[in-house]
């Protein structure tokens, strides 16, 4: 499950990446993977997402796992820096 929000939090990132400089390469994919894997919302969501399996009761985790989403969201304000990688 948490590859699942990572994958939604990946690509909505790389969108605002590719939106700054459209192109038909991967390399926004590529910028917006890295991004994450050496953010802390990386930490962050496979924590809460564990956290979710353990307390959350079956009818609830679907609205909590969007909600750990939507919380977790890559930084947009240094989208240029990350883009010179």
């Amino acid at each position: 499950m948490q590859f699942g929000i990572a994958v939604a939090i990946i690509l909505e990132h790389s969108f605002f990446i590719w939106d700054l400089k459209r192109t038909s390469s991967i390399q926004p994919v590529e910028i917006a993977i890295t991004t994450y894997i050496k953010s802390p919302q990386c930490q962050v969501v496979q924590q809460a997402v564990k956290n979710a399996f353990k307390y959350m009761l079956k009818t609830n985790l679907e609205n909590k796992l969007i909600q750990i989403s939507l919380e977790n969201l890559l930084a947009k304000e240094n989208i240029s820096m990350q883009t010179d990688v």
